[in-house]
């Protein structure tokens, strides 16, 4: 069936069970609104809408505790924000790459009615280090820095020393470089205006000393942000909505047919076998109980329409442990789990919680659930998901759950980006993933996309970013969208979007002043197409900037000048006055100011703020981008080294079940197609380091992993064998190899969507 047709029959199916009373009812609509099944929204209430979900709207955490070992404690009552760090969540939703002026436009907070004494880790920073990593403020005065000023006559300096720019000033009272506001007086401290220090709004939160140790509610804002404007923001991995069926007590045992468990263990850990509670005393030695919901396809037809999915059981983790964590906190105790364990489950959503199936009730016919989360330390990996809880979704029989990605053995597919700091897990579908966008002849030949990337969209929903309706001047309307936050009305856009079905109706909807959804924009507008559009558009401008004089040496405009040339010009249109004062109807930045943010950025000027390194591309021939439907060994004559499937885990944070192949090939042997196809992604893949990702057409895609060079852009259509990368080792692994996988069922070229399947099957070696 088609595609189209099958959303429009699943449409029909839900609005028909919504009427009858099988979708989850009332208690989930607060929590869970809407998800687009359709070119026209259909209601129900399956998917939290997490553009709408931030963290203030997480429930209490249900029970007290403590982990002694990491100076962690909690109170029942007390909210997620104030116990989760930013350390927690560095390699899930990476709020440590927000900057304070980009949660102030994701949040609403105010940051001139901010006082020092409210936000601690800015009170916190030494005049040193702040002068070295927000931009430009040692060129101010004292004078011109009024928390400082106060700061340094509190100290007794001299009042003659005000106008010295603060740079010179350090060089002379070296004392004052390591004071912090937090030394004046509280009452002092409470009538200091972060926003009176210029630029502070302008790092991200890691360039600040300490940024680690700060919970989400000590960070003005940020527990306000929707969960799907994060970096690296919370998504809907996969697309499998189950129908529940039965639900059963804790008298069963035995169950075999499962889709949950670990991201150490895989999502098809058998019950009992697995880990056992610490409560009751005696759960050492009796066996686990198995409560469970067994699903269901969707139609509800029992043998008549039997499917491999129907039957499977989501054990509940109440009653079921099994190993999790990584790293060295891989063995940190939590709740009422052994140490090392954590409660079955899945990762629908990502790895920032787990969903527990908690307490199905036989006598109500109803199931709750729960949300499990876990602590990480940058160096020593991450906890299980076994340190606290708050209350989730309940269900009752027949209604509908999301159960995200399957792959043929039963588990969930999104696992590589499980773990953070020093023990990211190797396997899995990039939950997280960010894609290297082109290089930028004309510029150095280095990348000008990643800072005005930085500038734009990375704060606030990346490549699913949502700008603001604008008019320009000629009288065309639309939105900003995507991660270069490209006007929906450019030619460019019109003309690619315009090559998916719908793509142009939707376009036209939103020039007309329709919002679009996160969902929308990676559905219409992808990763591969935002890529092609920056390419063409930035040419362009690298084009004319370059032919026009910079006005203050009155020559063409070449190096910073020119990348502060071209920003401007992303910014402010082609026409718009070099260096000017103008702004954009959010007024944050003036064009000379935005070009000067992208242009350190582009540097890596700030601490903090990682150098771009542009990885040209060594090939600059166009393949014809034709799949034969056979795939062949990308290295040839290279032997396998790793199977597809169950292993044992063969280095620190690799995974224990392996969602390609492998072979044995050392650093810098070039790397074939295994078909032809088109270019989708090439980036940093946790775990995977260095990663490909080719569309095959007819939903299959290949990947190439732990790569040294990529000799291939995003939008490069390449043939059978010929030459994309070479060969290397970086990301986890036991030594030089190519990772290879497959992935079957993708849908529009995106590489968050299908199920890995054994590259044996395919393959022609």
């Amino acid at each position: 069936m088609h595609y189209a047709a099958w959303r429009w029959l699943l449409s029909c199916l839900l609005c028909l069970l919504f009427w009858l009373g099988y979708l989850p009812s009332g208690q989930l609509t607060a929590f869970a609104q809407s998800l687009p099944m359709t070119d026209e929204t259909s209601v129900y209430d399956i998917i939290p809408d997490w553009s709408q979900f931030s963290f203030d709207d997480f429930g209490a955490i249900g029970t007290s505790g403590s982990a002694p070992s990491l100076g962690r404690s909690w109170k029942a009552g007390q909210s997620v924000s104030g116990v989760l760090k930013l350390e927690d969540l560095a390699g899930s939703l990476s709020p440590q790459d927000f900057s304070l002026s980009q949660i102030g436009q994701l949040s609403e907070v105010d940051l001139t009615q901010i006082s020092a004494s409210s936000f601690p880790l800015i009170a916190d920073q030494k005049v040193s280090t702040l002068v070295e990593v927000v931009p430009r403020l040692g060129e101010f005065s004292l004078n011109e820095v009024a928390p400082l000023k106060t700061l340094f006559l509190n100290q007794g300096l001299p009042e003659q020393a005000l106008g010295t720019p603060l740079s010179e000033l350090l060089d002379q009272f070296t004392d004052f470089g390591g004071s912090s506001l937090s030394t004046l007086p509280k009452d002092q401290l409470s009538r200091i205006n972060i926003a009176e220090i210029p630029n502070i709004d302008i790092p991200q939160l890691q360039a600040f000393e300490g940024f680690e140790s700060q919970t989400i509610a000590q960070i003005p804002g940020l527990s306000q942000v929707p969960l799907s404007s994060f970096p690296n923001p919370i998504a809907t991995i996969g697309s499998i909505i189950a129908r529940i069926d039965v639900v059963y007590g804790p008298a069963e045992n035995n169950r075999t047919d499962t889709i949950s468990g670990s991201d150490v263990v895989g999502f098809d850990a058998s019950c009992p076998d697995g880990g056992m509670l610490t409560n009751p005393p005696d759960a050492l030695v009796t066996p686990a109980k198995c409560a469970y919901i067994e699903l269901d396809d969707l139609e509800n037809q029992g043998k008549k329409m039997q499917s491999s999915f129907e039957g499977k059981q989501w054990i509940s983790g109440k009653y079921h442990a099994v190993r999790g964590g990584h790293g060295a906190l891989a063995a940190t105790p939590g709740m009422n789990y052994l140490p090392g364990f954590e409660p079955t489950g899945r990762h629908p959503f990502g790895p920032f919680f787990k969903q527990v199936i908690w307490e199905p009730d036989e006598s109500t016919d109803q199931v709750s659930s729960a949300l499990f989360f876990r602590f990480c330390d940058p160096s020593a990996g991450c906890t299980p998901y076994n340190q606290f809880s708050v209350p989730f979704l309940t269900y009752p029989v027949n209604s509908l759950i999301f159960v995200g990605a399957l792959n043929e053995f039963g588990g969930a597919a999104p696992s590589a980006s499980f773990g953070s700091g020093g023990a990211s897990v190797s396997g899995g579908s990039p939950a997280i993933a960010r894609s290297n966008p082109p290089c930028i002849q004309g510029v150095g030949g280095s990348n000008l996309g990643e800072a005005i990337a930085a500038v734009e969209s990375q704060g606030s929903g990346n490549y699913q970013a949502i700008g603001n309706p604008t008019c320009d001047g000629a009288g065309l309307c639309g939105v900003a969208i995507g991660r270069y936050q490209t006007m929906s009305y450019k030619e460019s856009v019109q003309a690619i979007v315009g090559r998916n079905p719908g793509g142009a109706a939707w376009l036209d909807s939103l020039n007309k002043g329709a919002r679009p959804t996160p969902d929308e924009i990676l559905r219409y507008y992808p990763q591969a197409a935002q890529e092609e559009v920056f390419k063409i558009e930035i040419a362009d401008l690298t084009a004319q900037a370059t032919a026009q004089a910079d006005p203050t040496t009155g020559q063409p405009f070449t190096g910073d000048r020119l990348i502060e040339r071209v920003a401007q010009m992303w910014y402010g249109g082609p026409g718009v006055p070099v260096d000017s004062g103008g702004t954009d109807n959010n007024g944050v930045l003036t064009v000379y100011e935005y070009g000067v943010k992208a242009r350190q950025i582009y540097e890596g000027s700030s601490k903090g703020i990682k150098p771009v390194n542009c990885t040209t591309s060594k090939t600059t021939a166009q393949g014809n981008g034709k799949a034969s439907g056979t795939l062949i060994n990308p290295v040839s004559g290279a032997s396998l080294t790793s199977d597809f499937g169950a292993r044992e885990s063969p280095c620190a944070g690799c995974s224990s079940f392996h969602q390609g192949i492998d072979f044995g090939v050392g650093d810098g042997t070039p790397v074939g197609a295994a078909d032809g196809g088109r270019v989708v992604y090439t980036g940093n893949v946790s775990g995977y380091g260095n990663t490909i990702f080719i569309d095959h057409g007819n939903g299959m895609m290949t990947q190439y992993s732990h790569l040294e060079q990529f000799n291939v852009n995003v939008g490069d259509s390449v043939s059978q064998g010929q030459n994309i990368a070479l060969s290397g080792h970086s990301g986890l692994g036991s030594g030089p190899h190519l990772h290879f996988g497959v992935l079957t069922g993708t849908v529009n070229g995106d590489i968050y969507s299908g199920d890995y399947d054994d590259p044996e099957k395919y393959l022609k070696l």
